[in-house]
């Protein structure tokens, strides 16, 4: 075990060595802390959601919501019922950091758990600090606009904003496991796209190397 934990503790030590390396923009450039409990929905539908997660023993406690969506709905077969639905998306979390591939779906029919969509995590134990600075992220995501932008310098002035989470990187192509690693995602400060449907945005490993940059082309690493 200490073996371990030295060869991780050592591999930790020169990442942030090789990060330092890495040049910085001085720019307006501000780290966005969301909590789980920092929910995109009004109060009301919170409540509302919390208590059919309740009533229908399924926990909620690493879920954010993002979206609520009610409705009536008609069936096209006897006995013709209306049925009351109720959605919730939601991005999981886990040690109170976003897991930013990790959206889920909820649908409630008649207030019973009807059915989900998107994968639930298993969780990590993997729980780095972060190693790239602020200036450092400005800088990745400028150079990137840049390089896959027509007119990148265009956001040279603006400020953007960072935040620190997990991102799910499969082991290789087609591997449905869930393979979790420390990653920051930047954007603009301003952009009112809606929350996880932004442009452009980039994701970034904590040790700087890209994941990818999304312009509305997505261009991966």
């Amino acid at each position: 075990m200490r073996k371990l934990l030295f060869i991780a503790l050592t591999g930790l030590t020169l990442s942030i060595a090789c990060t330092r390396s890495l040049p910085e923009d001085k720019g307006c450039m501000e780290r966005d802390i969301i909590r789980v409990t920092d929910h995109a929905i009004a109060p009301s539908d919170v409540a509302v959601a919390n208590e059919l997660f309740q009533a229908n023993r399924l926990d909620n406690s690493h879920f954010r919501y993002l979206r609520y969506l009610h409705d009536s709905v008609q069936t096209y077969y006897p006995p013709f019922a209306k049925i009351d639905s109720k959605g919730f998306v939601a991005l999981q979390y886990t040690n109170g950091l976003p897991i930013f591939t990790g959206t889920v779906s909820f649908v409630f029919h008649n207030g019973i758990f009807t059915y989900q969509s998107g994968r639930l995590t298993h969780g990590t134990s993997l729980n780095a600090p972060p190693i790239l600075t602020l200036g450092q992220l400005r800088r990745l995501f400028l150079d990137d606009a840049r390089k896959f932008d027509y007119e990148g310098d265009r956001f040279k002035d603006s400020c953007l904003k960072a935040e620190f989470g997990y991102y799910n990187i499969p082991a290789k192509p087609g591997d449905t496991t869930e393979n979790l690693t420390m990653a920051w995602r930047v954007t603009l400060k301003n952009n009112d796209y809606g929350p996880y449907h932004e442009y452009p945005l980039a994701f970034y490993m904590n040790n700087g190397k890209r994941i990818y940059y999304d312009n509305g082309i997505r261009t991966i690493q």
